[in-house]
């Protein structure tokens, strides 16, 4: 899973917590960072990202990751978010879900786990095992 946040010390909790919770963290700070990230390694099932990075908005990033087909990694938006009509577009751009900051730690994992189930589902694989990266 790669987390990415603008603030080094948000994205120090997501990946103590995170890791706590049996996932395997991998930062980033920025769009590009993201975008550099996903590309070396094992591709990643989770995504959980800050909507407004220093470099821009990742509506970009998100179309790029549309087209992996069912590689498509779960995707979860951390934000500070003003109203429907910004939560409709981080949504329609490619987040399976939004959590609004300040978050719960435990909140956002059950939101990714959820996440990853429904992705999961939509890759055809059902088993837990799949879901325990």
């Amino acid at each position: 899973m790669i987390v990415a946040d603008g603030d080094s010390e948000v994205r120090r909790l997501l990946r103590v917590k995170l890791g706590a919770a049996g996932f395997d963290v991998r930062e980033a700070a920025s769009v590009a960072e993201i975008r550099t990230a996903a590309r070396h390694g094992s591709p990643p099932d989770a995504l959980v990202c800050e909507w407004r990075l220093a470099d821009g908005d990742p509506v970009s990033l998100f179309a790029d990751l549309a087209t992996w087909g069912p590689q498509k990694p779960a995707i979860v938006i951390l934000s500070e978010l003003d109203g429907d009509d910004d939560i409709e577009r981080a949504l329609v751009a490619g987040g399976d879900d939004v959590v609004a900051k300040p978050f719960s730690p435990a909140e956002l994992i059950l939101r990714v786990r959820v996440a990853l189930v429904r992705r999961a589902i939509a890759r055809g694989r059902e088993t837990e095992s799949d879901l325990e990266r």
